[in-house]
């Protein structure tokens, strides 16, 4: 866990003005300590699946000029491509 946090101030040190998305997955009875340890760093941001999902359907795009069955053709085509790999 130290060497993770030390990591975390190198990437701030040296790219600091990009952010990167990362994601981790906690044991449910060790969430909120391991959650309130990360508020205190001032260069993290802490986001919900909750608040990630409504991010992302807020931004999607609302017309979107490809049809129902066209993206069912794509979905079923990049199925077929996975099986024959």
């Amino acid at each position: 866990m130290f060497v993770f946090l030390i990591n975390l101030l190198k990437i701030q040190k040296t790219m600091t003005a990009l952010r990167e998305r990362v994601t981790l997955y906690v044991d449910k009875r060790k969430k909120k300590p391991f959650l309130q340890m990360l508020s205190m760093l001032e260069f993290v941001e802490i986001e919900t699946q909750q608040q990630q999902l409504d991010n992302y359907i807020k931004n999607s795009p609302i017309n979107v000029p490809i049809s129902e069955d066209e993206i069912s053709e794509l979905i079923t085509e990049n199925r077929r491509t996975k099986r024959s790999r």
